[in-house]
Parts: structure tokens; sequence; C-alpha cells
């Protein structure tokens, strides 16, 4: 089996160091760094970990009625990109043939979308993962 050549490339480095100044830059209008984080909060995917371990009756009363909400047995769901860490939390061998009801929640907030995934625990339903989107992200 023939090996592949490395190429090292001298001009990556200094070339990914310029490309992170401009693009914090491009965000930081008028100097004011936190205004131009704001308009992209939600440019990446990312979780929010102040939501884990809160009651559903809690994120209600803070984010008032959800636009989306969907119940579903991880037995008996599909797990795609979008529901991935469910599946990390969740593996099929830990699962066996109980059911484990998971509540997927959603709330529009302007340009991002906030789910958070219930379990129900007894008789509340508690976040076990979290994920603050763009509307306009493909899964």
């Amino acid at each position: 089996m023939s090996k592949i050549p490395r190429i090292k490339n001298i001009y990556f480095y200094p070339l990914t160091v310029i490309f992170l100044f401009f693009s914090v830059a491009a965000c930081s209008s008028d100097n004011t760094m936190g205004e131009g984080m704001k308009k992209t909060e939600c440019a990446t995917m990312t979780e929010v970990r102040e939501w884990l371990g809160k009651k559903l009756s809690q994120a209600v009363e803070k984010l008032g009625s959800s636009s989306i909400e969907k119940t579903f047995d991880m037995n008996d769901v599909v797990i795609d990109e979008f529901r991935g860490k469910l599946e990390v939390l969740f593996p099929l061998s830990s699962r066996g043939n109980e059911p484990k009801w998971i509540k997927e929640t959603s709330w529009n907030q302007g340009d991002c979308i906030l789910t958070l995934w219930f379990e129900k625990q007894g008789d509340n339903w508690i976040v076990v993962d979290t994920l603050r989107w763009h509307k306009d992200s493909e899964f």
C-alpha cells in the first residue's frame, strides 16, 4: 500500500490567523464587538447549557408558548443529525424495551430557534439537551 505524502503549506497558519482577525473585525461594526455578536449569535449551532436540568414549566414561564412541540419514544424515532446527541445520551444498548419518552420543544427567537429536549422523569419533563440554531439551517 503506497503512502500519500503530506504537503505542508507554510502559508496555511498565517492565512488562518488573518482570516480569523478579519472575521471578528467584520462582526464589530463601529468598534462595538458586542453589537456585532448579537446579530450573529445563532449563525452557528450552539448548546445553551443554562437550560440543562430545568423543568418544562420553567421554560414555558420564561420563554412563553412554544412554536413546535413533539413527543416521541426514543425506540421509535429515526435519529438524524438534528437529534444526534440524544443517541449519545440514550444509547440503544442502555434503553432496552422500555419506552424512553422525549419531548422536543422549540421557540422562535428572531432569526434563531431554541430547541430543548426534555426527558420524562417522574411527573416532570426535565431538559437533557439544547440547541440554538439559525432558522434557515438545514439538517
